[in-house]
């Protein structure tokens, strides 16, 4: 439910902003609903593979290390240039579970990430 409700209102924020300009809305581009949206389907996955919870829970979350780091990158490598992010991803001692679920979520796949799924099937 409280998804339900975040997500109506980011539409009534980026509806609210597009018609005092007066712009035509286009979900389909990189707009700023479109990039919170991935972030924050990043963050529920998350929530779900580091805490088997489908509901956020910053509290416990922020405890979980794994859950933590991915929950900060799912912000954080969409920002980044493809080079740094793609480097962070590939690093076998730092980049733990959580960096390799928003990893994957973003998909950008380092060599330890790949290894890594391949492991998983």
């Amino acid at each position: 439910m409280a998804n339900i409700k975040v997500y109506i209102f980011l539409i009534f924020l980026c509806l609210q902003d597009s018609v005092v300009q007066g712009k035509v809305i286009d979900f389909s581009k990189n707009s700023k609903l479109q990039k919170y949206l991935e972030v924050h389907r990043c963050r529920q996955e998350c929530f779900a593979k580091t805490l088997n919870a489908e509901v956020e829970n910053w509290d416990i979350c922020r405890d979980v290390p794994d859950c933590y780091m991915c929950y900060d990158y799912c912000e954080m490598l969409p920002k980044l240039a493809m080079d740094l992010a793609h480097s962070m991803c590939s690093d076998e001692v730092y980049c733990s579970k959580g960096c390799r679920i928003a990893c994957r979520n973003h998909q950008i796949m380092g060599v330890h990430t790949l290894v890594y799924e391949t492991q998983q099937l």
